[in-house]
């Protein structure tokens, strides 16, 4: 598995919107990091808007040394904007175009197969679904998508409970593909908390983190229903909330009318959240809906205990794990029973070390790409592969 006989150098261009430095970001660069190791070519595409300045991952694969390149395009299906980084990806000998996320799955798949070149693959990673309101923008999004990945040449879904939410044409074919994520196994070195957050950590016995997009789907709301309804077993738990999204003026509403701005904090997005967790006595994730979360792995590596809800790839990845606590999603009573168990009798050592073993044996970032590098190399076979089904095993 994973070989690079004959695959030395091979040009792949990964494409990605990205609006942080989160989940699909951090595997993205995890994942390009390995390639390199492998002797591939990799090469990251970072679209965004006309005058946009340095995204988070463009300024994090400079800081790591990576190749990118940014490309600023006017939002929405521009497939004249497709078309060019087609031709350009083409005419740079780029033979794999690895898309994350709806943007490039929907605008390349509508593109011919000859402008982006006959002989060229199109692989598309599905890092999560969120079920969107019927007739919103991110509904119809998805209703391309769903369209698009019949296009492509394969989908890769990062945890196999995604595999329902797949057309069905592919959904059971060699051309739906799991593979879990992963990252470096070495941890980042750890990093003093910028002082407000210092601060706020001082002030409580126990702190918890929740880290990625204020958005629906991450459940924060259902975290601030738990505080309030059993705040007596909580009250010496503080929570920090690092992330940006469109939810934030409702959290802090919730937060301000339940009168808990003592144990919230929302001080925004927070470079290298690795580097910080040993700060804090356990992640909390109260989704409503995941894939794979890096957060996740993040934890898990640096020995930090969880509590999370029981969706998407979360239970495959924390059922064996002593470390961490799985609820039902939207259960603020659960949820709260187990960060009150946290708080009282915190794990002991031997249950991390065991969380952190787990981690290694399964989702560093050599196996992840390792399964990718499968994937390109079945791929670029002559295409009588289209008759065959093949789905190599994580």
């Amino acid at each position: 598995m994973g070989t690079t006989e004959g695959l030395r150098g091979l040009r792949v261009l990964h494409l990605i919107d990205s609006g942080g430095l989160y989940g699909a970001e951090r595997m993205l660069l995890a994942l390009v990091t390995e390639q390199r190791k492998q002797g591939l070519a990799p090469m990251i595409l970072s679209a965004g808007d006309p005058g946009l300045p340095e995204k988070p991952l463009e300024t994090e694969a400079r800081r790591l040394g990576l190749p990118i390149t940014p490309w600023r395009m006017r939002p929405g299906l521009n497939l004249k904007a497709a078309r060019r980084i087609a031709h350009w990806a083409r005419d740079a000998g780029y033979r794999i175009l690895h898309s994350h996320g709806y943007k490039f799955s929907i605008l390349l798949a509508l593109l011919p197969r000859s402008a982006r070149g006959e002989n060229s693959v199109l692989i598309s990673t599905q890092h999560g679904y969120v079920t969107a309101p019927f007739a919103t923008k991110l509904w119809v999004y998805q209703k391309l998508d769903r369209l698009a990945l019949l296009r492509v040449d394969a989908v890769v879904i990062v945890n196999e409970d995604m595999r329902r939410l797949m057309p069905r044409a592919i959904r059971d074919t060699g051309r739906c593909v799991f593979i879990p994520n992963g990252i470096d196994p070495k941890a980042p070195a750890p990093r003093p908390l910028p002082p407000k957050i210092a601060d706020f950590v001082g002030r409580h016995r126990v702190n918890l983190v929740a880290v990625g997009r204020l958005s629906p789907e991450k459940g924060l709301a259902d975290l601030i229903r738990a505080v309030a309804q059993y705040r007596a077993a909580l009250q010496q738990v503080g929570f920090v909330l690092l992330g940006e999204g469109r939810l934030r003026p409702e959290l802090e509403r919730m937060i301000a009318e339940q009168r808990l701005e003592t144990q919230f904090l929302m001080p925004g997005y927070l470079d290298d959240v690795a580097g910080h967790l040993g700060h804090f006595d356990a992640l909390v994730m109260p989704s409503l809906t995941e894939g794979l979360p890096i957060t996740v792995l993040e934890a898990l590596r640096a020995k930090c205990p969880i509590i999370a809800t029981r969706v998407g790839g979360l239970p495959a990845v924390l059922a064996d794990c002593p470390s961490a606590t799985l609820v039902p999603p939207a259960t603020p009573s659960l949820l709260a029973a187990a960060i009150a168990q946290q708080a009282q009798a915190p794990l002991d050592a031997s249950a991390v070390v065991a969380s952190r073993a787990l981690f290694m044996d399964r989702y560093a970032a050599a196996g992840m790409a390792s399964r990718y590098l499968d994937q390109y190399q079945y791929h670029l076979r002559p295409r009588v592969r289209d008759a065959q089904k093949w789905n190599p095993q994580p």
